[in-house]
């Protein structure tokens, strides 16, 4: 019985061994499985996929910044006629009868949309 139970105890130590060796060299191998470069295909994919959503994105910038550009025209636009408005008034401004009495903080803002007359008689800003 002595002569048996040291090869069970040699054959448990061999199989724990040779066991414990394999599981090493199967778990190495897993990492290196998680740790290696791309393929080909897989950057191919991911460059088509990157592509895909700039492309996306850059349709969304240009619908914004062409919604921005047909406000910023129709503001424009309406200080165009604003600018135009106020040169016809003064030149049918008469003569006799004093410019109006503009708001000295309206007039800085305005002071490239106004007429020249309109421009020199300002009402002080309220303190």
């Amino acid at each position: 019985m002595g002569d048996a139970a040291v090869w069970v105890s040699v054959a448990a130590a061999v199989v724990t061994v040779v066991g414990g060796g394999i599981f090493t060299i199967l778990n190495r191998r897993g990492g290196e499985r998680a740790k290696r470069e791309p393929t080909w295909g897989e950057l191919v994919e991911e460059n088509r996929a990157l592509r895909e959503e700039l492309r996306q994105l850059e349709e969304r910038l240009e619908r914004r910044l062409t919604a921005q550009d047909e406000k910023i025209t129709t503001q424009d636009r309406k200080i165009f006629a604003l600018t135009r408005s106020l040169e016809t008034i003064a030149r049918h401004w008469p003569p006799d009868h004093p410019v109006p009495d503009l708001d000295a903080d309206d007039v800085e803002v305005l002071a490239d949309s106004l007429p020249l007359p309109f421009r020199r008689r300002r009402r002080a800003a309220p303190t």
